[in-house]
């Protein structure tokens, strides 16, 4: 007996042509008989033919005519009973499909296997076979409270993980997403909104418990649970009414990016994904929504570029994050080897693409050690793996120009900031050995991000503290030792450094009038001399009166935009004079004593006059 699936997806193509060839047979049969009858066995009769030979022919003749007379009306027969079957099937697919919409039209919907469940109760299978059924609002609630509560129990979240094998969870995500016969209820989508937030925090904690060291819990349940995990993402999760939901990559990213998971677990997950969106033409295109494709309840908030979950929750995992951008491969494709133009153009909350504005923050993550996602994170000590995955990405990111992705700019002022020393030791260096970081792929970062008057403020108001803190080192970056004086040179030549990348910037090939208006009609709206004190990548110095010094910068920055005046018209010291003489007050406050024993320092018109001119060398971008 035929299911209730397999009789509404009935195909009757093949059965409308076995009736219609009966129905020729039959027709065949009895017209062959007819000619049988009425051609040779009359003929014979006609002739009166005597003698053995003739009765016995004209027996044969006979015979033959009923045996095609007889096959035709078993023909005719067969073809009466496979038509009446087929339009009797036809009926009761036609009436099945009838009780369905009308079932859909009083909130029910008909499972697989013929069952009449409450609609949005898309039924699955458990460990013994039953059929089970979707939660109800109240009973999501209820979960997401559960879930919430539970954030920090490590027990309960491996014990929730070993009762929901991968299988069984990209099928109720799958399900519980589902936005078909749900129409707008944006109170069930705010719920499941917040569930999925939660559900990733419970079994990140659980991942990161499974790989925690001696004190683990269940390792090789949560190791084994990881691996079949990444070994799920590129199937498309069947929905429990037979429909075909998204890639398991897909379910499971979006639910990713709340929560902390393992390094083991990031970094298989991310070469899986990597190697799975590769083999498409063009890699990652198939992410996006087609007119067939599933469309999940909370809308735009389900991200289909399932790197965006990834890398966010890579970023909140400093150490995955270091590790996966310690690779060379990994790194180019992520900063600059996606085809965007394959891939969804979904948003994130600034605007730009949401899957680059997370790479940008999994890459300020594996450079500084931090979790941007945690605005009372602190800055962490630097490790060997930080300053080599900087080194890396500035050089990709320079061989990138213009090219580069605009979601990247902020994120790498933040990175500069807290490779404060490393900036300035390399923009503001005499010579080659006193710079850390390549100069020309700094200068080019620095020019593209000076592109946004956001990224363009926050690294230039957060850089002064920087400089004040240089004054305090008097040795080069390989530990040479050189005079107070030189650190005022130093932050002078860094000075210049910075007005003639955002001289490039907003003067290259591809600026225009009307978008250096635009910069400049953007620096003059906001006031944004406290910007830096709310991000924490440098540490303590911003708690020492940066926002005096950045005021400096911010005057000078809005007297150039009223008067006009650039690089064409002006020197850096014109330029910058107030942010100079800022710094050249703070440096002597520093290094009092052994300015005043200094000829060229003892004054403040010679302590002005020596970091004027430094600023004027520095924005020699080859100096």
């Amino acid at each position: 007996m035929p299911t209730y699936q397999q009789l509404t997806s009935l195909d009757f193509a093949q059965l409308n042509q076995a009736v219609e060839d009966w129905n020729t047979t039959a027709q065949r049969m009895t017209e062959l008989g007819e000619e049988s009858s009425d051609g040779m066995l009359a003929k014979t009769r006609a002739a009166n033919w005597f003698g053995m030979n003739a009765t016995a022919s004209g027996e044969r003749i006979e015979q033959a005519a009923l045996a095609f007379t007889y096959a035709g009306s078993q023909a005719s027969g067969i073809y009466g009973v496979l038509r009446d079957f087929r339009d009797r099937q036809k009926d009761c697919q036609q009436r099945l499909r009838e009780l369905s919409e009308e079932a859909w039209g009083k909130g029910l919907s008909v499972t697989p296997d013929g069952q009449v469940v409450a609609r949005g109760g898309n039924a699955y299978t458990d460990d013994n076979g039953n059929q089970q059924y979707r939660l109800t609002d109240e009973e999501l609630a209820h979960l997401n409270e559960l879930l919430d509560s539970q954030q920090n129990n490590e027990y309960f979240a491996t014990h929730l993980m070993s009762q929901l094998p991968p299988n069984k969870l990209l099928l109720f995500l799958g399900d519980i997403y589902d936005a078909e016969g749900t129409g707008p209820d944006d109170h069930r989508a705010a719920i499941i909104g917040d569930m999925g937030e939660n559900l990733g925090f419970v079994l990140g904690l659980a991942s990161q418990s499974g790989h925690a060291g001696t004190d683990t819990i269940q390792p090789d349940m949560v190791a084994a649970w990881e691996d079949d995990m990444v070994a799920l993402g590129g199937q498309r999760v069947i929905l429990s009414d037979g429909r075909q939901g998204p890639y398991g990559f897909q379910l499971m990213s979006n639910i990713m990016g709340s929560g902390e998971y393992s390094t083991h677990y990031l970094t298989n997950y991310h070469e899986a994904l990597v190697s799975w969106e590769q083999e498409m033409s063009p890699p990652g295109s198939a992410w996006n929504r087609t007119a067939a494709l599933y469309t999940p309840i909370t809308g735009d908030a389900f991200r289909l570029d399932p790197m965006t979950g990834l890398m966010e929750a890579t970023a909140r995992s400093p150490e995955a994050a270091a590790t996966i951008f310690s690779n060379d491969e990994a790194s180019e494709y992520l900063l600059t080897g996606r085809p965007l133009e394959g891939l969804p153009p979904e948003l994130g909350e600034g605007g730009g693409r949401a899957a680059s504005e997370a790479i940008g923050n999994a890459f300020l993550a594996a450079t500084t050690g931090m979790n941007p996602y945690d605005p009372g994170a602190l800055p962490v000590e630097h490790e060997d793996v930080h300053r080599r995955n900087l080194d890396r990405g500035l050089a990709i990111m320079a061989e990138a120009g213009d090219d580069l992705q605009p979601e990247f700019r902020e994120p790498m002022a933040k990175v500069f900031l807290n490779h404060g020393e490393e900036y300035v030791q390399t923009s503001g260096g005499l010579d080659e050995r006193e710079r850390p970081l390549h100069k020309e792929h700094l200068f080019e970062v620095t020019r593209q991000l000076s592109r946004d008057p956001d990224a363009y403020a926050l690294l230039n108001s957060g850089i002064n503290a920087a400089l004040v803190e240089s004054f305090h080192h008097t040795e080069t970056f390989d530990g040479e030792p050189i005079d107070p004086g030189d650190t005022l040179s130093r932050a002078g030549m860094a000075v210049g450094f910075l007005e003639q990348a955002r001289y490039e910037a907003l003067h290259g090939e591809l600026a225009t009038e009307e978008s250096r208006a635009v910069w400049d009609a953007r620096m003059q709206y906001h006031g944004w001399g406290g910007i830096v004190g709310q991000t924490p990548y440098a540490g303590d110095i911003f708690q020492r009166g940066v926002d005096v010094w950045s005021q400096k910068w911010l005057d000078d920055e809005l007297e150039r935009i009223n008067d006009g005046y650039s690089l064409d018209s002006k020197k850096v010291s014109e330029i910058r004079d107030r942010q100079l003489v800022a710094l050249a007050e703070e440096w002597y406050e520093i290094h009092p004593d052994w300015a005043e024993s200094s000829e060229s320092h003892n004054t403040r018109f010679g302590r002005v006059g020596e970091i004027h001119a430094s600023a004027n060398l520095g924005n020699n971008r080859n100096s």
